[in-house]
């Protein structure tokens, strides 16, 4: 499962709901190569309840879930301290995995 995944072109900024042109929240004011960093509270506070949401939902599954914050994080201005940030978020939410019954 993966969570994020950076804009590799402006068209693809153009496009998404994070962008403030694309939501009535008013989140995402920024160039697309802030969206992952720790610059703008608003955003973070988006990714955090994303983050919240996915783990809470994936909990429920009876399996191993793979998560993968970022897809390719070396692209778009993506920084360490938004990753770690997230991974912290997650850690607050861990999956645990269910024993196997006999």
């Amino acid at each position: 499962m993966v969570l994020f995944c950076p804009m590799y072109n402006q068209d693809l900024w153009k496009a998404c709901p994070m962008n403030s042109a694309n939501n009535v929240n008013g989140v995402g004011d920024c160039p697309s190569s802030h969206v992952y960093t720790l610059k703008h509270p608003d955003m973070l506070e988006v990714h955090d309840a994303v983050t919240r949401r996915i783990v809470q939902a994936l909990k429920q599954l009876r399996q191993r879930v793979f998560m993968k914050f970022c897809n390719e994080p070396y692209f778009g201005g993506v920084t360490l301290e938004w990753q770690k940030h997230i991974a912290a978020t997650n850690r607050g939410y861990r999956i645990e995995t269910p024993e196997k019954s006999t």
